[in-house]
């Protein structure tokens, strides 16, 4: 017999840290303009893509928890996933731009190929509603790098805190 919980979670996540990481020979896909600013850690500020984003772009992902002995990595990874399969299954649903101002694209269609160019963020946030119905609280870091033609050309790391919804 199988039980399907449909119910939604009770959790939120407060990013604590965001860092743009450099490519190994050269950064393609920048980061490291964005902060977050204020007490409620919205992301602010401006990325810098100059090649256009498709699928000859991979993405790779390392998620992380904090337990009594420091970082433990997650069975939660992605390899090698195709930009554009990315942001229709992950970036899109899991990230939602809606939460922001921005002139990143909101549609998967709008971001195949995504061409080079400034993007900004405004009071950039994080809605879980999406997400799993029950996340362990406490730390938890991202690590995502993007490839091209198996060299890293840029990524970003965050560090959130899972916290109780306050209701």
């Amino acid at each position: 017999m199988a039980v399907l919980c449909l119910g939604k979670n009770n959790y939120d996540i407060r990013m604590e840290s965001f860092v743009g990481l450099e490519g190994k020979e050269e950064t393609l896909v920048d980061f490291r303009g964005l902060r977050l600013i204020g007490r409620e850690r919205f992301l602010n500020g401006s990325l810098f893509i100059s090649i256009d984003m498709a699928n000859d772009i991979l993405i790779f992902t390392r998620f992380f928890t904090f337990e009594n002995i420091g970082w433990v990595q997650s069975l939660y990874s992605l390899n090698g996933v195709p930009f554009c399969e990315f942001v229709e299954n992950f970036l899109l649903p899991y990230a939602d731009p809606a939460y922001a101002i921005t002139n990143l694209p909101n549609t998967s269609s709008s971001y195949c190929p995504l061409s080079k160019g400034e993007y900004w963020i405004i009071n950039g946030m994080t809605n879980t509603d999406k997400w799993v119905s029950y996340m362990k609280r406490g730390l938890i870091r991202l690590t995502l790098q993007f490839f091209k033609d198996g060299k890293s050309v840029g990524g970003l790391e965050i560090v959130g805190n899972i916290i109780d919804r306050i209701s």
